[in-house]
């Protein structure tokens, strides 16, 4: 065989109306290439004997046509490739392109900030991973009630949970003890302590000087009063104590992880209280004098022995009041 265009390398034709396909640049895989290039890449392989039974110069002319068009395909494909290497991760800013479905290569990976597995038909286990996102629901509350209480202990009690919560960080990437293996999930995270069961214990503990040293509801010795101080308490470490055992049974967490967060949960509480009581309370009334505390609203109910009860008879008095004021305007 020899080429009738001597000065092109990648296909050669025969006298006897026959080319070699081994001369002809490789198909291109389906997922590297669009239809357009590939219906190109196929008319060239069809079109090329019947145009050698033509004048030279058509040929001549055709053969320059058809080797810009194999030549376009050589510059597109690895353009095509650089781009799908992007979308998988190269270059930031460089996104998939618009119904280019078949050709994205991207990686997906989960929300993992409620993202709590069970075993499929274990209620058991259903009903614990609900349980874990405890931790979740008591932030949010945090941030719910400092925007609309503004209490300064509030907002202290917050900071020493972040504050555990940032300790937690530190302490996991410390230690750098990895969680327990589970062949469905691949974690990223370390697992000594337990963020969870830190931060319920954390909570629990220093609720529970809360409920004893800081909170007076009228007569301390009032039996049913001391019941229900004692009824909250239990349920909050019953809580603490379900959702360590969650992270257990859902093989998140060793028990030594979640043992080691309790406890250091615990000290931190309190750590914290004692600060809170001793050094930041006496700030409070100095605080709340500011006249940034006045533009935010912040308020001091250490000294009110039970808040719900005296908002609530202050709106009734101020209700009435301004009751009694609308019906002598009315009058007049």
């Amino acid at each position: 065989c020899c080429c009738n265009c001597c000065r092109k390398l990648w296909f050669s034709v025969c006298s006897e109306e026959e080319f070699h396909l081994e001369c002809l640049p490789p198909l291109p895989a389906k997922n590297n290439c669009d239809a357009s290039l590939l219906m190109c890449h196929l008319m060239l392989i069809m079109v090329l004997p019947l145009l050698q039974d033509k004048a030279t110069d058509f040929f001549f002319q055709a053969d320059i046509v058809m080797s810009y068009a194999v030549a376009f395909m050589f510059i597109t494909l690895p353009l095509r490739e650089n781009r799908q290497h992007n979308m998988a991760g190269g270059r930031p800013g460089d996104g998939p392109v618009p119904g280019d479905f078949d050709n994205e290569i991207r990686s997906w990976v989960p929300l993992s900030l409620t993202h709590v597995e069970y075993p499929a038909g274990d209620w058991l286990g259903k009903t614990l991973a609900y349980i874990s996102l405890s931790p979740l629901v008591i932030l949010v509350s945090f941030g719910t009630l400092v925007i609309f209480r503004r209490d300064l202990h509030t907002i202290t009690f917050l900071c020493g949970t972040l504050l555990s919560e940032a300790i937690n960080f530190v302490l996991k990437h410390v230690i750098k003890e990895a969680r327990p293996y589970k062949a469905r999930d691949n974690f990223t995270e370390f697992g000594m302590p337990s963020s969870h069961s830190q931060l319920m214990w954390f909570v629990a503990t220093y609720l529970a000087f809360f409920v004893v040293v800081r909170l007076h509801h009228g007569n301390s010795s009032c039996p049913w009063e001391n019941l229900w101080k004692c009824t909250v308490i239990i349920c909050w470490f019953l809580l603490a104590g379900t959702v360590s055992y969650s992270r257990v049974y859902l093989e998140y967490h060793t028990w030594a992880q979640v043992c080691w967060g309790a406890l250091i949960g615990s000290l931190l509480a309190c750590l914290w209280f004692c600060i809170t009581q001793f050094i930041l309370t006496p700030l409070y009334p100095r605080i709340v004098s500011w006249h940034l505390s006045e533009l935010l609203m912040l308020r001091d109910t250490t000294l009110i022995p039970n808040v719900m009860w005296f908002e609530y008879t202050s709106y009734r008095a101020e209700s009435r009041t301004r009751q009694r004021k609308l019906v002598s305007m009315k009058s007049q």
